[in-house]
């Protein structure tokens, strides 16, 4: 990268665009996408990029081409992270019948901080209707706010998170203050619930990604966030452009062709045949693109009840693990300093997480978030993994990577409730 001047790139541009008429409105535009792959590969500090990409958006809004333009602290304050603490997950499966419905309780994730409960809720007539006497949801005309008390006598106040339809509503309930994580019973809605004593949740392991070319490896992680379902506003021809403009990737690396390749077989634009055939990609994008559109998949949830140590200012929690005949989802819940819902942030310094598995089979499967709520400190959700999960594999490794280490889960399949 001798004589590269990551900040005179940038801002030619960005220069380059605005002549040209840019009128991109995502949240990640092209100049943001060429900034965060030079910051990758230590082509421009962080604060520089950081410095154009806001230049360039103030002067976008004063157009008013894209959201309004916010400017950044100059530095964030580094807030040490504070792991989630272990969690203990319990099943249920109890169904309790009310006045205007059926609530369904499908399990339980006691923490430290916070108590949380799945449920499904049917109403006999939609929620604003149907609880019109009752207390209603912080939304007014969602499910009703309850009570929940567990056997130190302790009652706590839940709202309702998630969304439905008239009649059905799937999500959780979370308590205004925690219950005893070690409670053997609940009470709510006028009934008690006996909870089963539960081993600990799935091993983690936390794991280094190496030394490998820092190009390749932020081309690789590119491609496991486009899994997301909401696609950079940016592309990869971006991304790619930039690197090479800086030397850290040749225009004839076989990471350029397969990385197109696999981009365009994830979300096709029409510009023309691939540069390569999948059959020539190397894994897991071979067998990942060709296991496309697989159903087939064991229909069940296991509770995964894992907590995963600090690691680049995060820590996470994975709930449980449901599978239906064309996908699985798992529920995730992140804290720390950095993390954000996005895997690749708006703001530079952050670091977003990327979601990928394995199992014991061999098959390969890409997740994004399909769901999620929360803040840019903390945030809970649901991530939806294709293709269909194996049937026949009896571990999956869940994998959270964020920019230098990933988290892995490893869960046995054992199902816990079957569909």
């Amino acid at each position: 990268m001798t004589g590269f001047d990551g900040e005179l790139y940038l801002r030619l541009c960005a220069e380059r665009m605005l002549l040209a008429g840019d009128q991109n409105s995502g949240w990640h535009g092209p100049l943001t996408e060429r900034a965060r792959a030079l910051v990758a590969v230590d082509a421009v500090p962080c604060a520089v990029a950081q410095r154009v990409v806001d230049d360039y958006a103030w002067v976008r809004a004063v157009r008013g081409i894209g959201r309004p333009h916010r400017r950044r602290n100059a530095a964030r304050s580094a807030t040490p992270t504070t792991p989630i603490g272990p969690r203990r997950v319990v099943p249920c499966g109890r169904e309790i019948g009310q006045s205007w419905g059926r609530l369904q309780l499908r399990y339980a994730s006691f923490g430290e901080a916070s108590t949380r409960l799945a449920v499904i809720l049917w109403f006999d007539a939609p929620p604003s209707r149907a609880i019109r006497r009752r207390p209603r949801g912080p939304s007014g005309g969602g499910p009703p706010t309850i009570a929940v008390t567990d056997d130190r006598g302790t009652t706590a106040s839940a709202d309702f998170s998630g969304g439905g339809s008239d009649i059905e509503w799937r999500g959780h309930y979370r308590t205004d203050q925690p219950l005893a994580p070690d409670t053997r019973w609940i009470e709510l809605l006028g009934e008690r619930i006996d909870l089963p004593d539960r081993a600990g949740g799935a091993p983690v392991e936390i794991e280094y990604l190496g030394r490998a070319d820092p190009a390749e490896r932020y081309l690789e992680r590119y491609l496991e966030g486009l899994g997301d379902q909401h696609p950079h506003g940016g592309s990869v021809d971006d991304v790619i452009e930039a690197l090479i403009a800086c030397g850290a990737l040749a225009p004839e690396a076989t990471a350029v062709g397969d990385t197109l390749t696999v981009a365009e077989a994830l979300w096709p634009t029409g510009g023309g045949p691939p540069t390569a055939t999948t059959r020539t990609l190397p894994q897991p994008w071979r067998s990942l693109l060709a296991a496309r559109g697989r159903g087939g998949g064991p229909a069940g949830m296991i509770l995964v009840g894992a907590t995963t140590p600090v690691f680049e200012g995060m820590s996470a929690a994975v709930m449980q693990l449901e599978s239906t005949d064309e996908s699985f989802q798992i529920e995730v819940e992140i804290a720390g300093s950095t993390p954000v819902a996005a895997p690749f942030p708006d703001d530079l310094d952050r670091v977003g997480i990327t979601y990928t598995a394995s199992d014991d089979r061999g098959s390969h499967y890409l997740g994004g978030l399909a769901g999620w709520s929360g803040s840019n400190e903390r945030l809970e959700g649901q991530v939806e993994f294709w293709p269909a999960l194996d049937p026949r594999a009896h571990r999956l490794d869940l994998a959270l990577t964020a920019q230098h280490s990933r988290a892995v889960v490893r869960v046995p399949l054992v199902w816990d409730v079957r569909a």
